[in-house]
């Protein structure tokens, strides 16, 4: 068995949702699109805060006190780790 990973999305008008193929995010933008992250972005102790586990980071804090979905989180952290290791190719 292999180590594939899938994300469920309820996305009317799209069949699939390829983040190792296709360019929709750079791991970086991925926090923005977590509309429940917003109020929290910013205000992190550290500012290239990755929102996975760092002790300071105020998303982990929230999800900690059940401000944000612990599902959500676990959600955020998948699609972070497939996206850490996907290769930026040069398009030149």
């Amino acid at each position: 068995i292999d180590d594939a990973v899938g994300f469920a999305a309820d996305t009317p008008g799209f069949s699939m949702l390829d983040f190792v193929r296709f360019d929709f995010y750079k791991k970086e933008d991925l926090p923005g699109t977590f509309r429940e992250f917003d109020e929290y972005i910013g205000c992190c102790k550290y500012t290239k805060c990755t929102h996975v586990r760092e002790d300071g980071c105020a998303i982990v804090e929230a999800v900690r006190d059940g401000r944000i979905s612990k599902s959500r989180h676990e959600s955020f952290v998948s699609m972070f780790n497939v996206l850490k290791e996907k290769k930026v190719w040069n398009k030149n």
